[in-house]
């Protein structure tokens, strides 16, 4: 299997929890000072946070393969 079909999956999970946490999120991001407190006071906010950090992560390795393809 390549990069986009193992990535695939993934990215659609992480949208689907990142679009059904969003609506329970504040939309207005406040600054914290650490992740830890962001955590806390925020938590669907920070999940969003680090579900759309993971789906980069996952987008930039797609991007890197076909670039070196």
């Amino acid at each position: 299997m390549n990069t986009d079909t193992n990535n695939a999956k993934p990215l659609l999970l992480l949208q689907q929890a990142f679009d059904a946490l969003e609506a329970t999120s504040d939309s207005d991001i406040d600054d914290f000072e650490d992740e830890e407190e962001e955590a806390e006071a925020a938590p669907a906010q920070y999940a969003c946070r680090k579900i759309m950090e993971a789906m980069d992560l996952l987008r930039s390795a797609n991007r890197e393969r076909l670039l070196g393809a």
